[in-house]
């Protein structure tokens, strides 16, 4: 056992639908929208970032390297975009 996961979690886990996609959206990404990437950053994270890059992505969020350390945006941050 794994902390609180028992053995049936595993098997009862579905794979992340991201999973299959998530380099194709992080190339796309990191080439054509590196700028967009670098806003998200300093709008939502509230970090002043000029430059930034998706690292990993998930159907939780996204870690992105800006040009001073790792950070890891939950989706649920952009819930209150109005």
């Amino acid at each position: 056992m794994a902390g609180n996961v028992v053995p049936q979690d595993y098997l009862n886990a579905k794979a992340d639908p991201l999973a299959p996609f998530a380099h194709f959206i992080i190339n796309h990404m990191n080439e054509d929208h590196a700028d967009a990437t670098a806003a998200i950053v300093q709008h939502y994270a509230g970090v002043g970032c000029r430059e930034a890059s998706i690292v990993s992505i998930d159907r939780y969020g996204m870690t992105v390297r800006n040009e001073a350390s790792p950070l890891w945006l939950l989706y649920e941050v952009f819930d209150n975009i109005h």
